[in-house]
């Protein structure tokens, strides 16, 4: 096929990015009746494009084609954009009284706390009423940062967006050096912590799934809950901050078909964290050929954080006539039966009850079930263990363990 120059000149653009996955699958150069060009994409590449961008503008500039097309793209996917949030003074001015903290309204109202910052100082709110603007003092940010050497540094320490700490240094004047880096730049150079860690590790073993684009040289985590469970993914994606992106729905609610069956579908919200070379190396160690593995370096990575985030993610709870819970189990079909085996290993360090792999009756699309999963039972560790985790996650996912 002969492509005209414009099209040529779109797909180097697009070359350039690496959340494509392949390219001569997801562009498509078709005439439009007024002899244009036309880029057609999955609902997959536009979630990523959006998440990478955070604006139908943006993304219409990088990769050159008209905004109005990438919005006939979205609309006929379904896909929700977010919507400029608008906040009243008053209504402000009321939860900041009922709740006393810039985090604890963030919350309350579904946005990042820079955006509660914002509407502080664009109506001019005197913080000194309310407690908790800074949940550090100006001594301590400063040792922090001498200690660190980088806001960055200092963000990823405390596990806090970085526009948020680097709003702290603005507001209490302390001086700090400018990067001549991008911010991602700069994330992707400030290592992770152990907590961080330990939240990927259990986020793998869990529902988080990491993806390596083909043209990317770092890895980033992505996680999915319901609605039900959005304040619980909230708490993960503090944890990892500032390394996360924001909060988006990206699957609105509705009827979905899984096999043959037609089912009722909340509301899905998701997340990405950046692209980053501690996400790789986890991404290559427990990663092959796109599908989870693990290894008996498990067993040594899985502290009692990333144990609560798999259990908070795979963790079902069998309970007597009484409500009161006597067994439990962890969904552990996406690992061969030898890695399962190692993490039942893994587990021994939490449970001193009796653990074994137990086959999953039933069918499934007619064919009849071939996979385990780990069931743990003696009521009194179980409760043992339920207590022990429940004392890390967060309440909002408690209905899971008691």
């Amino acid at each position: 096929m002969i492509l005209s120059k414009k099209s040529h000149d779109m797909l180097e653009n697009l070359d350039k990015l690496s959340l494509l996955p392949y390219r001569s699958d997801n562009v498509k150069d078709i005439d439009n009746q007024q002899g244009g060009i036309m880029i057609e994409y999955s609902k997959e590449d536009l979630l990523k494009l959006y998440d990478e961008f955070g604006s139908v503008k943006k993304i219409a500039k990088e990769i050159n084609v008209p905004k109005s097309t990438l919005n006939r793209c979205f609309e006929k996917y379904h896909i929700i954009l977010n919507k400029r949030v608008k906040i009243k003074k008053d209504d402000l001015l009321r939860v900041l009284k009922e709740l006393g903290s810039v985090y604890k309204v963030a919350d309350r109202l579904g946005v990042q706390p820079q955006t509660v910052y914002n509407y502080i100082d664009k109506y001019g709110i005197n913080m000194s009423k309310f407690k908790d603007r800074f949940p550090y003092s100006k001594e301590q940010l400063i040792e922090l940062y001498n200690e660190c050497g980088s806001i960055t540094k200092v963000a990823s320490k405390l596990s806090r967006n970085y526009a948020t700490v680097r709003y702290w240094y603005k507001s209490l004047d302390i001086a700090f050096n400018q990067s001549g880096m991008t911010v991602f730049k700069e994330l992707r150079n400030t290592p992770m912590t152990k907590t961080h860690e330990s939240v990927l590790i259990g986020s793998v073993l869990g529902d988080g799934s990491m993806w390596l684009a083909p043209h990317s040289n770092n890895a980033r985590l992505y996680v999915r809950h319901c609605e039900k469970q959005l304040g619980y993914l909230r708490w993960v994606h503090g944890l990892l901050a500032p390394f996360s992106r924001p909060i988006k729905l990206t699957e609105k609610a509705g009827d979905k078909k899984i096999g043959d069956c037609v089912v009722k579908n909340s509301n899905f919200y998701s997340f990405y964290t950046i692209a980053h070379p501690d996400i790789t190396s986890i991404y290559k160690r427990y990663y092959k050929d796109n599908y989870k593995h693990v290894d008996d370096s498990i067993v040594d990575k899985i502290d009692l954080l990333a144990m609560s985030i798999w259990f908070g993610d795979e963790g079902s709870i069998l309970r007597d006539k009484n409500g009161n819970p006597v067994s439990c189990s962890i969904s552990t079909n996406s690992f061969l039966y030898k890695e399962q085996l190692i993490l039942v290993d893994a587990l021994r360090k939490f449970f001193d009850g009796t653990i074994s792999l137990k086959k999953q009756g039933g069918k499934y699309k007619g064919i009849q079930r071939d996979d385990y999963i780990i069931y743990m039972c003696n009521k009194k560790e179980v409760n043992k263990f339920l207590d022990m985790i429940k004392l890390v996650l967060p309440e909002c996912i408690h209905y899971k363990l008691s």
